[in-house]
């Protein structure tokens, strides 16, 4: 069962994955949020990158890419969906707000600071040759 609907942003850099960490939450994790009743997924998606970053990110910058299902963090015995968007654009000037407290490119190889489901998506993003 599901217990969170997120949409999510996945942008690579070459090796590397943009992730966000929350003031309570020692793990990254995909920039995004829960989607609301009655809200699409990408609007979820650019009303979410909005409030926590700063984006201004238009809808033909971003690509539904699949939809991940994988533990919940921090408490990792629930489940969470990631509707996961790529982006295309090229302006990715971001500022943190909210409870964002760091947010940066990561190598996909520094696994120790994602969330288990960021580990899905970056498995997932091997197999279908994004990275």
């Amino acid at each position: 069962m599901v217990n969170y609907n997120c949409a999510c942003l996945v942008n690579i850099e070459e090796k590397s994955i943009f992730l966000v960490r929350s003031y309570d939450n020692n793990k990254y994790y995909l920039p995004g949020g829960k989607i609301e009743d009655n809200e699409s997924f990408d609007d979820t998606l650019l009303r979410e990158l909005k409030e926590e970053l700063s984006l201004n990110i238009k809808k033909n910058e971003i690509t539904f890419w699949k939809s991940i299902e994988g533990p919940a963090y921090p408490n990792t015995k629930e489940t969470v969906l990631l509707n996961c968007f790529l982006y295309s654009g090229e302006n990715f000037d971001y500022k943190i707000n909210n409870e964002i407290t760091d947010a940066k490119f990561f190598s996909i190889n520094n696994t120790d600071i994602m969330a288990p489901a960021v580990l899905k998506v970056i498995s997932a993003l091997e197999q279908d040759g994004y990275v």
